[in-house]
């Protein structure tokens, strides 16, 4: 399931490209484990989100 996610700050990034979204994984729960996408003009940010904790991102 993909939504956009509401309350997704803005990012620290120049002239990030609009839309922020959070990808629920389907095998847990969306409080459980989430990914947050956020795209720019050069990549992508992906952060790994556990029990509503940011525990690792990865920019692309």
């Amino acid at each position: 399931a993909i939504r956009e996610a509401a309350d997704c700050p803005p990012p620290a990034d120049p002239e990030p490209l609009p839309g922020c979204y959070e990808l629920s994984t389907s095998r847990v729960p969306a409080w459980q484990g989430n990914y947050r996408v956020r795209l720019y003009d050069d990549g992508a940010l992906v952060e790994f989100i556990l029990g509503g904790e940011t525990v690792a991102s990865m920019r692309t």
